[in-house]
């Protein structure tokens, strides 16, 4: 989860120790980050386009 807190920077330690998967980084994106739905799942997914949790 490294490069998700190099990608998001508001991830802290803890964020990153239990977010488990792609919905709950998905919920804090959006959450964190005032954005929509639509907009935290395109920001994820382009992503981890390429990685496994």
């Amino acid at each position: 989860m490294a490069e998700a807190q190099a990608r998001w920077p508001f991830l802290t330690h803890f964020d990153a120790t239990t977010i488990k998967n792609e919905r709950q980084l998905i919920t804090m994106v959006k959450e964190r980050c005032s954005r929509s739905q639509e907009e935290a799942e395109a920001d994820v997914h382009e992503w981890m386009d390429g990685k496994a949790f």
